[in-house]
């Protein structure tokens, strides 16, 4: 399994992109930085996005997606369970914004495909299974499975209380959000968000055990908090004793 980082942050910059990652060139999982990293050759081989809630920073380029390759005669098959892709349908992917891709050109740019809660999906060569999450509005995380690769869990956004799907699955690698830094903890807990202590004690119980993931890549950084962030993490990394590297864009994993 390949994934490559297009974007690892919570906020914008000239330099920074929304929290997209893309599987084996052809699977995004969640839509805020697709049209922004990818050439248009890039972006016709997207055959399915997989979204964690609707928050705009993981939607936004599901219209820009449809609309760069609506000559392409393809659908994509946009994933996710029925409440989240209810508020797509209802509120991105109306009509009111761009063309009801849903809907049109013929066959539609867009399809939408509800999961089931903890029942594998299996999506080109990786299978993805949906947890629900601890957020401010419905929320997914997603363990990866293929063949002869390590197990990945991605949380998605969450505030925490995902030990729990850690101990039923052990993946050797945790994708995880920290998007504030310490000080921002009550800001954090309000958003329902992490900050690198809650991290820390979201696994720390499990240190030791077979339940912790061999390593840890934290994704949706605020840019503007970025630097101190990464020290403060630097801090968990030693406390744990786990390997934790903070995303950047372009970068590039096998696992």
């Amino acid at each position: 399994m390949n994934i490559r980082v297009l974007g690892c942050h919570h906020t914008e910059t000239q330099s920074s992109r929304l929290s997209t990652l893309l599987i084996d060139d052809h699977i995004a999982l969640d839509a805020g930085a697709i049209t922004t990293t990818l050439t248009i050759a890039e972006q016709v081989k997207v055959t399915d996005v997989v979204i964690t809630h609707h928050h705009y920073d993981h939607t936004r380029d599901l219209l820009t997606l449809a609309l760069g390759g609506a000559n392409s005669g393809q659908t994509v098959s946009v994933h996710s369970t029925q409440d989240v892709l209810d508020h797509l349908q209802n509120h991105l992917l109306d009509g009111s914004f761009y063309p009801k891709f849903t809907e049109n050109p013929n066959p539609p740019r867009l399809r939408l495909v509800p999961l089931q809660l903890e029942q594998p999906k299996n999506i080109g060569a990786v299978q993805f299974t949906p947890f629900a999450v601890e957020h401010s509005v419905p929320a997914l995380g997603y363990l990866l499975s293929s063949d002869g690769g390590d197990d990945v869990f991605c949380t998605g956004d969450t505030g925490g209380g995902f030990a729990h799907i850690l101990e039923k699955t052990k993946p050797t690698l945790l994708v995880t959000e920290v998007t504030f830094p310490n000080s921002q903890a009550e800001m954090a807990k309000l958003s329902k968000h992490m900050t690198p202590k809650l991290l820390e004690d979201e696994l720390m119980q499990m240190v030791g055990t077979s339940s912790a993931p061999a390593s840890i890549l934290v994704i949706h950084m605020n840019s503007a908090a970025e630097p101190v962030i990464r020290e403060e993490l630097k801090l968990v990394e030693e406390k744990l004793g786990i390997p934790i590297t903070a995303a950047e864009e372009g970068m590039v994993l096998t696992v």
